[in-house]
């Protein structure tokens, strides 16, 4: 019996507490011929007004996208338009460790390196000719090996050269002393 009128007790002293609504506290001046040191100050309870969960939800945002860039837009797209690089080489389908150097020709003014593709086919290349799947481009040709200069931008948008050397195996290198 004394613990169903103690949840009883609880129960409606939790649903008092529950009250959506609260009692403002109404403060009075003091007499103007009171003694200000010897009045009681009151002191305010009430907290002061702060935006509810639902009040700042009604509020309604606006985006507007004048002046700041497409979001689901890669940011090198300026920089890959699709026109401007269509054209591929039949040396531009593979892949560097694909290809093999078989030959070069190196004393002379314009070096030239005979490459061959996994198919069978042979291709001459020169400084400037483009190669490899990722628009790697011949920068120069040595005695033993043909130097690719790959360019690509990293996250933050910076140029990135690489170079990757394609080696004229040794069994293919001849002394010409």
């Amino acid at each position: 019996m004394k613990k169903l009128s103690l949840v009883a007790v609880c129960s409606v002293v939790l649903l008092a507490a529950c009250g959506g609504d609260e009692v403002p506290v109404v403060q009075t001046a003091a007499p103007a011929g009171a003694d200000p040191a010897g009045a009681a100050v009151p002191t305010d309870a009430t907290p002061t007004p702060t935006a509810t969960p639902e009040e700042a939800s009604t509020e309604e945002y606006n985006y507007n996208p004048i002046g700041k860039r497409d979001p689901f837009r890669s940011f090198l797209a300026d920089e890959l338009a699709p026109d401007t690089r269509k054209v591929v080489t039949p040396l531009q389908r593979y892949d560097l460790d694909q290809l093999r150097i078989i030959g070069i020709i190196w004393g002379i003014s314009s070096p030239r390196a005979m490459v061959t593709s996994p198919d069978g086919k042979g291709y001459v290349v020169q400084k400037g000719t483009l190669i490899g799947k990722n628009w790697g481009k011949v920068s120069r040709i040595t005695q033993d090996e043909v130097i690719i200069s790959e360019e690509y931008r990293d996250f933050e948008g910076k140029l990135i050269v690489t170079e990757v050397p394609l080696k004229l195996p040794k069994d293919e290198i001849q002394d010409l002393e």
